[in-house]
């Protein structure tokens, strides 16, 4: 099916609820794309019909690296990213991939031993990946990243927070996908 991931948490991924085979639009991200705290049936990803291969607590790397899989796997034809933030990045540890998360212990003795700069172009390295993947394999993309919501959705320190308080409510996921139908028309007319 997908690529295994060895990102162990308590969350599924995919998020079996959000995968129907003959879908053949694709949204990835982290926990803003998966949904945390809403139901998934509230998450952006869904409001576009899409299948959600979201990951809480994922990172580009994890995109870059599952993308061309899942794409042959649900024969996708078009899919969205909004890219998680650029400080986030997998590692090899014991043999296994982990998520670097903002608690955990080996990110911190990354960063101390690795620049900004690193990151930067790590997160620019895996987007061009991901694009020259798509390209290769007929597939549209559209990605985005945080940041391109604020000029649609004012004052993002006051954005609707779900039960978690960590996340967006339903509410912004309605936003979202508005914004991304809206964006696609008009790429289209263009």
């Amino acid at each position: 099916m997908v690529t295994e991931t060895y990102y162990e948490r308590d969350y599924e991924w995919p998020r079996k609820k959000s995968i129907i085979s003959d879908r053949q639009v694709g949204a990835f991200g982290c926990s803003h794309t998966w949904g945390v705290s809403v139901n998934y049936n509230e998450a952006w990803p869904w409001l576009l019909n899409s299948n959600n291969f979201g990951l809480a607590g994922g990172s580009t790397d994890f995109i870059s690296r599952n993308l061309a899989q899942v794409i042959d796997n649900f024969s996708l034809k078009k899919i969205y990213i909004l890219y998680p933030n650029y400080t986030r990045f997998e590692y090899i540890k014991d043999g296994k991939i982990y998520q670097s998360l903002p608690t955990d212990r080996n990110r911190y003795k990354f960063r101390e031993q690795n620049s900004e700069d690193w990151l930067v172009n790590n997160h620019r390295k895996n987007k061009e990946y991901i694009k020259k993947v798509c390209l290769k394999k007929q597939v549209e993309l559209l990605d985005f990243e945080f940041e391109y919501f604020h000029q649609y959705i004012d004052y993002p320190d006051k954005w609707p927070l779900a039960k978690d308080n960590m996340h967006y409510n339903h509410q912004w996921h309605q936003w979202v996908a508005e914004i991304l139908i809206q964006y696609e028309k008009t790429k289209q007319q263009t």
